[in-house]
């Protein structure tokens, strides 16, 4: 059985079937089909709402598969993958620059998430990975010498609301005019009650040598284990078995580069079964999209994971429902149970534009879901 078989939309199939050739794994048998039976711009939305555009671009220099889809849309997902790939040499270049100043006062900053792969890349193919921002993590007794260092540099902070920030496990985003990308400095790597196997001290203890100043990496135990807590934070709780491409690509190639021991490793950090279930899912998509012969192998709990995930992948209409119905909830009782919350609430709807602007920003949150 081909576990893809139970995404029941031809475009989402296509869609996730498009990762496996890109990472040189997997077979294109259902893949023609399905390409067949989906509209370009239907691939288009899917690939784009998952951040894997530049992935895909990879998949289309098989020439068996260029042959399937316009000309235009192979054009469009390579010319992509390049934008990237020059994009990644910009960021760099930001990271080098800030590295250097840190080690000039002192400071060892840790380069996470899409930081980690350009000082020590994972992915096969380089500009693969869409970077959004640059995340480092600083210990708590250097995180106010490596805020001045960056402002030093001409970088300030994002204008968000104290309240907003408060405690908050990174500071406001730091943005520059020339910088192709905000930083995070953080003080902690998630949320707290999540993320209470992957503390900043551990981290910070256990990172590696990146070759260059002021800046080291994640050991790969660590780097997985971000991955995958990062995975369960950015689909909420509201989205139980709602998975990203670029996670179940990003978990494969760790996979691939990094020894055995390293994903056991991770693992066992999650010691339950609740705590362990992003891990798992995960695992279990990476085997459906990238070894589908071991797939009755799984553990049961992998393999139904990966099944209700398979299952809703191409449900957005349910997703914009648990999405609305969790904002919803989460602002009701802010609004009931936090008198700070609320008044900062009723500032911002109050002022000009106020409503326009939240508004627009769950409208983009739904849209991004397909």
């Amino acid at each position: 059985m081909d576990p893809l078989d139970l995404v029941p939309s031809a475009p989402h199939r296509a869609s996730a079937r498009l990762i496996a050739p890109a990472a040189e794994a997997g077979s294109t048998d259902g893949l023609r089909s399905d390409l067949a039976a989906s509209r370009p711009e239907e691939i288009v939305e899917i690939v784009a709402a998952h951040h894997v555009e530049t992935v895909v671009a990879t998949a289309f220099e098989l020439q068996d598969l260029r042959k399937l889809v316009p000309r235009d849309l192979i054009v469009f997902f390579s010319e992509m993958q390049q934008a990237n790939r020059r994009r990644h040499e910009l960021l760099r270049a930001q990271l080098l620059e800030i590295g250097r100043a840190a080690a000039g006062r002192g400071l060892r900053l840790v380069a996470l998430k899409g930081g980690a792969e350009l000082l020590s890349p994972v992915h096969r193919v380089r500009g693969q990975r869409y970077i959004s921002d640059l995340d480092l993590l600083a210990a708590e007794t250097e995180i106010d010498a490596a805020r001045d260092m960056l402002h030093d540099l001409g970088a300030h902070e994002a204008d968000i609301a104290e309240i907003n920030i408060r405690d908050h496990y990174h500071l406001a985003p730091f943005l520059k005019e020339d910088w192709p990308a905000q930083v995070e400095l953080h003080r902690a790597l998630g949320p707290a009650e999540l993320f209470r196997s992957l503390r900043s001290c551990d981290v910070l203890a256990r990172a590696l040598p990146s070759g260059h100043p002021g800046l080291g990496v994640p050991s790969p135990a660590d780097r997985i284990l971000h991955l995958v807590l990062h995975a369960r934070k950015d689909a909420g709780e509201q989205h139980r078995f709602r998975v990203s491409l670029r996670d179940v690509h990003e978990f494969q190639a760790m996979r691939t580069a990094f020894p055995r021991k390293e994903l056991d490793a991770a693992r066992a950090r999650l010691p339950t079964q609740s705590a362990s279930a992003p891990f798992s899912l995960l695992e279990g998509m990476a085997c459906a999209l990238f070894t589908p012969a071991g797939w009755d192998d799984l553990a049961p709990q992998t393999r139904h994971l990966a099944e209700q995930a398979l299952v809703t992948f191409d449900n957005p209409a349910d997703q914009r429902q648990r999405e609305t119905l969790h904002w919803l909830r989460h602002s009701a009782h802010a609004l009931l149970a936090d008198p700070e919350r609320r008044r900062h609430y009723m500032r911002e709807f109050l002022r000009p534009g106020g409503l326009r602007d939240w508004w627009a920003f769950h409208r983009d949150r739904r849209r991004r879901i397909r």
